[in-house]
């Protein structure tokens, strides 16, 4: 957890507004810092009697609260406290520590989704890399409970304008394009999410099922297994298809027979348009329609074959959570195209590591404990840098 002990400066002015007299909150926060939170409690509660609308008493009586394993008390304060001041960045990190003690993965990812913490720039980044992981885990107990409930789940109707990408087969002689696949699949989806009317399913989501599923590595979808994974994922349509020919097929999993189907460039022909002229062609095919900024904001991400390339094999080795060998692979498709913007995010967002449920709550509050360190020791840096130390 964020480490937030004063420094002995810090702790020795706390100590002199105690001997001329301060009040509750004050004596709260120093008792907390102290990490004497039986104490902290007793003394926020004290205050917030008379002060119930106190936003920093709030955060730190959840604060407290979590510290001493009460956490759905903490969630009690840290939500009113969120409520009241959405703008401050604490309530919104201890919550979804909270809701991670809590073992409500869902509503940690929901309160996480979007955080800022701009004096903090580090722990913000590592907020996206939780959030990853977070993603995966819950990926993961879906698809589990999906399986289970198959039978039911076959019964339900999709949400509309709902769209899954599979991974394309690689019908290559010599199989070349493989790691092309999940690149491929990744950039497609960054397009379609840019249609306002479509909700695309993420990647990690689909891979996670197809683990479940036993389908390995490649995770091969064809249009008779189709409308079985659109089933599972209650999603509308699901792209599938090959890359050596470049058809590509629109799957409608209510009546299971494709409903669109449509020829594209192959994958070494001009391959950076290829995402683009996939979701658009696959937004019609589904009757999606689109709107001219819409259809703008699909360009190329990339004109670098080996930055998709190396992309692709990042996003193999993630799958296997070989997340250190992912990072250095995305590295290099940085470097192969500095401006690759989705190599750009998934090197933001890459976990570090796949604790599982149960080590989750250790795992996130050490990884923001680490960030709160380095931000420090990079703000001294940067005073340092600029003189602020009186050198």
């Amino acid at each position: 957890m964020p480490d937030r002990r004063f420094s002995p400066l810090a702790l020795l002015l706390v100590g002199l507004f105690f001997l001329s007299g301060c009040t509750a909150a004050m004596k709260a926060d120093y008792k907390l810092s102290m990490g004497e939170y039986e104490e902290a409690i007793g003394l926020y509660e004290e205050h917030l009697a008379g002060a119930p609308d106190d936003c920093k008493a709030r955060t730190g009586l959840g604060r407290a609260y979590l510290e001493t394993d009460r956490e759905e008390k903490a969630i009690t304060q840290l939500e009113k406290a969120h409520q009241l001041d959405p703008q401050e960045p604490l309530p919104t990190l201890y919550l979804g520590l909270a809701y991670i003690k809590a073992e409500k993965l869902e509503k940690a990812i929901a309160a996480w989704q979007g955080f800022e913490y701009k004096k903090k720039p580090l722990v913000e980044q590592e907020i996206k890399r939780q959030l990853e992981m977070l993603l995966i885990e819950v990926s993961r107990q879906q698809a589990k409970e999906a399986l289970a409930n198959e039978k039911q789940l076959a019964t339900r109707k999709p949400e509309p304008n709902t769209i899954a990408v599979c991974y394309y087969k690689d019908l290559s002689p010599k199989k070349e394009f493989g790691p092309f696949q999940k690149a491929l699949a990744a950039m497609i989806i960054t397009d379609l999410s840019k249609i306002e009317s479509v909700k695309v399913i993420e990647r990690v989501r689909l891979q996670e099922l197809l683990a479940e599923m036993k389908l390995g590595q490649t995770g091969i979808v064809d249009p008779k297994s189709a409308p079985r994974i659109g089933h599972l994922l209650g999603v509308e349509n699901v792209l599938v298809g090959n890359l050596s020919k470049g058809s590509i097929n629109t799957v409608n999993t209510v009546s299971g027979p494709a409903v669109g189907s449509f020829k594209v460039g192959t994958p070494d022909d001009a391959f950076f348009n290829l995402p683009g002229q996939i979701a658009l062609n696959a937004a019609q095919a589904a009757g999606i329609a689109l709107t001219a900024a819409e259809k703008k904001a699909i360009v190329p991400q990339t004109r670098s074959w080996k930055a998709a390339e190396l992309l692709g094999k990042a996003l193999i080795e993630k799958d296997k959570r070989n997340y250190e060998e992912a990072s250095r692979l995305i590295e290099a498709s940085l470097k192969a195209d500095p401006e690759f913007m989705l190599a750009k995010t998934e090197a933001e967002r890459m976990p570090r590591s796949a604790p599982g449920p149960k080590n989750m709550y250790a795992a996130c509050a050490k990884g923001l404990d680490d960030a709160e360190k380095k931000q420090a020791e990079a703000d001294r840096q940067a005073k340092a840098d600029k003189g602020g130390d009186g050198g």
